[in-house]
């Protein structure tokens, strides 16, 4: 129940961003990270808080987005997955926004090479 609930709040906190409510999509990535927290779910509590640096991001609040980013990467640790492409591509685009043309180019090759090694490994099974 817990993690339909999370998805939920996350799924909520897309359509909300898609549909150019900014606010809203922020306030439901709080709400995420809040309810992760409490329940002890840190995978959930990364993906919230990568969603509201992603908002943040977006709205040129860059270092309210780059704390988000650096919370959710404590908590990430360099694991394999999704949320680390996904991770490597918002640090790219925190990346972008400053100008920081070269890292930003080694970011989002990372981030596919990542998906890239992903999409091998669905394959092979």
């Amino acid at each position: 129940m817990v993690e339909g609930l999370l998805s939920t709040l996350l799924t909520l906190t897309h359509v909300y961003f898609t549909r150019g409510s900014c606010r809203e999509a922020e306030y439901f990535a709080q709400q995420t990270q809040d309810f992760a927290e409490s329940v002890n779910a840190p995978t959930m509590v990364t993906r919230a808080l990568m969603r509201k640096g992603g908002i943040q991001l977006y709205q040129r609040q860059l270092d309210a987005g780059r704390d988000s980013l650096a919370k959710a990467a404590e908590l990430l640790q360099d694991l394999p997955g999704v949320d680390a492409a996904d991770m490597r591509r918002l640090n790219g685009d925190w990346n972008r926004l400053n100008e920081e043309v070269q890292d930003t180019r080694g970011l989002y090759e990372e981030a596919s090479a990542i998906l890239g090694e992903l999409k091998g490994m669905l394959a092979s099974f």
